[in-house]
Order: C-alpha cells, then sequence, then structure tokens
C-alpha cells in the first residue's frame, strides 16, 4: 500500500538501460538531432564522474560527507542517501581503506538539504530489510522500495550538534538500531564453562546497556572470549576497575534466581568502575560482595552461612526490609567467620543504626529442657526454607554508613 514505482519499460527494469549525466561547471552548445556528436559510454557512475572527482550539475554547492563502514553490503555509487525516506543526496564512491579492514564511501548531500546535517546526524545502511527477531518484540524495517532494490544510506538526528565542513568523516552504522544506540566494542574473558551465547544481555542495576556480539573460545579451551556492544547508555562501563560477570538461573526450594534465564539465557551483568578509559576485560568467575545498589550496602558477619542464601529476605519489625545480596569467606587467616553482604532498600536507610544488632531467624528453633517442655519457634514459613535476618535498632541512635560492617548476635 502506497508504493509507487516507475520504469521505462520491462526491458530496462530487467535488462539495464543508459543514464547520464552533466557535470558541474561544464560548458557546451545544443546539437541538431541530425547532427548529433559521439560520447563515450562508460561502464559504471563511478567511472563516468571519474572516481566521483566530476560533481553532478545537480548537487551544485552540495555538501560532501564521508561513512566508514567495516563493509560495503550492496552498496554502490549511485545508490540514494534518504532524509525520512526522501531522496535528498548519493554515494558519489566507494573505496577499501589501506588497511584492507574497512571500506570509506563519498556522497553528495544537495544544497538544499545540507542544513540537514551536522554533528548530532548519524547515517546506516538502509539496503534491504533489517529484521529483529526475539522473543520480546518483532520488528521489521526498510526505507523504501529503491533502496530495497539497489541499495541506500539513511540518515537521521538524534541529538544537536554543530554544523559540519566538507569531507566530515561520520561512521556508517549497520542498521538505524544500531545508529541510534552507537555500539563501542569492548572484549570480555570469562573462565571456560560459563553457558554464554551471542546477543545475551549487559546489564547494569537491572537495565539493559548493551549486546554480546560473539563468543570464542580461547586458550586451548581454557576460556572464553565476549566481544561486546555497550550502547549508548553503557559507554561509561568501558573503563579500568568495572567489573563483568555472568548471571545463570538457580532453583532452590525458597526462590529461583533469574527464572526468565531459563527462556532468554544468561547474562552479563556490570559494575562501574573509575579509571582510565579500557577496552578489554577480565571476568569474574563469580558476582562481587557489593554490586554498587540502591540504598544501604552492609556486612554481616557470622559463625557460619546456616540456611542463609542470595535473596534471604531481611527484617525489620517482621517487615521485609532489605535482602541478602552475596556472600563469602574472608581471606584465609582474617577470622573465622562469614560475610554475609546485604543490600537495605532506600526507603529503609533510616532504621538502620550504627549500633543496630542482628539475628539468623533462620530455620525452626527447638529449646528442650527437663522441667521447661519443649518450645517451638519459627518466623514465617519464607525464613523456614530460604532463611532470614532480622535487626533491632535503638531509636536515638545515628543512622549507619554503606560498608558498616555488624556482627550476628548469638541467640
Amino acid at each position: 500500500k502506497g508504493v509507487d514505482l516507475r520504469t521505462e519499460s520491462a526491458t530496462s527494469l530487467l535488462f539495464g538501460g543508459i543514464a547520464f549525466f552533466t557535470p558541474e561547471g561544464s560548458s557546451g552548445s545544443a546539437f541538431k538531432v541530425d547532427k548529433a556528436p559521439r560520447f563515450d559510454l562508460h561502464t559504471s557512475y563511478q567511472e563516468a564522474s571519474d572516481q566521483g572527482r566530476l560533481a553532478d550539475k545537480r548537487f551544485a554547492g552540495a555538501l560532501k560527507v564521508r561513512l566508514h563502514a567495516e563493509e560495503t553490503g550492496s552498496l554502490k555509487a549511485g545508490d540514494p542517501i534518504l532524509y525520512k525516506q526522501i531522496r535528498v543526496g548519493e554515494l558519489t564512491d566507494v573505496s577499501l581503506n589501506k588497511d584492507g579492514k574497512s571500506v570509506t564511501m563519498s556522497g553528495l548531500i544537495e544544497s538544499r538539504y545540507k542544513h540537514l546535517v551536522h554533528e548530532g546526524t548519524r547515517f546506516w545502511n538502509a539496503s534491504g530489510i533489517s529484521a529483529d527477531v526475539s522473543l520480546r518484540a518483532l520488528d521489521l524495517k526498510m526505507e523504501s522500495v529503491e533502496s530495497l532494490l539497489t541499495g541506500g544510506v539513511a540518515f537521521a538526528n538524534f541529538a544537536d550538534g554543530k554544523a559540519v565542513n566538507t569531507n566530515h568523516l561520520f561512521t556508517l552504522y549497520n542498521n538505524e538500531t544500531q545508529s541510534e544506540l552507537q555500539p563501542l566494542r569492548i572484549s570480555v574473558t570469562f573462565p571456560a564453562g560459563k553457558d554464554l551465547q551471542p546477543l545475551a544481555d549487559i546489564r547494569y542495576k537491572g537495565q539493559v546497556v548493551g549486546k554480546v556480539r560473539s563468543v570464542a573460545v580461547i586458550n586451548d579451551g581454557q576460556n572464553i572470549q565476549a566481544e561486546i556492544d555497550l550502547f549508548r547508555d553503557g559507554h561509561f562501563l568501558a573503563r579500568k576497575g568495572s567489573q563483568f560477570w555472568v548471571v545463570s538461573t538457580k532453583i532452590r526450594l525458597s526462590a529461583i534466581e533469574n527464572p526468565e534465564g531459563m527462556l532468554l539465557g544468561n547474562y552479563i551483568a556490570a559494575t562501574q568502575g573509575e579509571g582510565a578509559a579500557q577496552f578489554s576485560f577480565q571476568g569474574q568467575s563469580k558476582a562481587p560482595g557489593f554490586q554498587d545498589e540502591s540504598g544501604l550496602n552492609i556486612i554481616v558477619q557470622a559463625p557460619d552461612l546456616g540456611s542463609l542464601v542470595k535473596g534471604s529476605p531481611v527484617f525489620y519489625r517482621k517487615v521485609p526490609v532489605g535482602s541478602v545480596v552475596n556472600f563469602d569467606l574472608p581471606p584465609a587467616g582474617e577470622g573465622n567467620h562469614v560475610n554475609i553482604f546485604v543490600n537495605i532498600k532506600p526507603e529503609y536507610a533510616g532504621y538502620l543504626k550504627h549500633n543496630s544488632t542482628f539475628i539468623n531467624i533462620s530455620g525452626i528453633k527447638v529449646d528442650a529442657s527437663l522441667f521447661g517442655g519443649v518450645k517451638v519457634r519459627t518466623d514465617s514459613l519464607e525464613t523456614i526454607i530460604g532463611g532470614g535476618l532480622s535487626f533491632d535498632s535503638p531509636n536515638d541512635s545515628a543512622p549507619a554508613k554503606s560498608g558498616a560492617i555488624f556482627t550476628v548476635k548469638d541467640d
């Protein structure tokens, strides 16, 4: 619906034809039909324009731009440059760079449209049909019938920017989605045994900030290397000190960690570093203790873990106000306890004081004596199965701060 396709004849559509243009600045007199001069017939527009050095008269005062890409795909000289599916220019030259790993394309934007191109402009390959198929969505895009049949480049402005000079170099993205997300490539190496697939999410505090581009086995099977595209909103993770680890599905009696992973697979979680720019990282074998979650992040030390697990609730006056996010043993020789990493939700952080006392309310407690009988105590079915912590706070004490260390009271 709404497609208007024009052609001279079925013959020229199937077998080709002849086109012409008048170079800018050329002069000549009209000729009579019976005394028509002879012209050279070139094999392509690129040859006829002397590799783009002879500008088409239609592009007098046009803006010349250059586009850098990993490959040309089906693009060639003469293909349209589109803005909102309107032809505003065309490609004039496609050449292989000296390094042999990329290409540079030249294009002309007509004079009346060159104000549309500035530092905030993003170009993408609009040839054919772009499809994004996943369990979440089905997204099909195409620019025009012309670009579908012959190829083409499109651009849009996702941000404001200053005007550019002639020959400004832009990146040519593979599709519109990539041009908007502006992926930044990094690599992360993990120990072997991590189940990771291409297109897996990269998440920061639960938000998707990138995708796994490819996964390869390296070092004779000792490691896997993930090539990752960080979206524009995730570029801040490409810094020294950032940490990456694989999150997989775990099924326990009390809960299921990452239940969506049973359908969508594992994903990579990340924490932010504060150092200089870095593009190659060593992935963690497990999640770090503190993950910079919102709220109050503290450490609770206990003689043993008991039945506590990741996700075990933390209560204040039997109201859940936080959870156990991780646990680990201290370095060898630095104590006979377990470090339990706890996050208190932001809205409840004020209830935790610097001298609050914690108790482990996991499981069932039985107190039996000869004359006192048997007393059985438990807080809830949830804590019987998955464990839990509870704390009590004096009313007139100063609030606790992130990083504070508490000890479980021997009940």
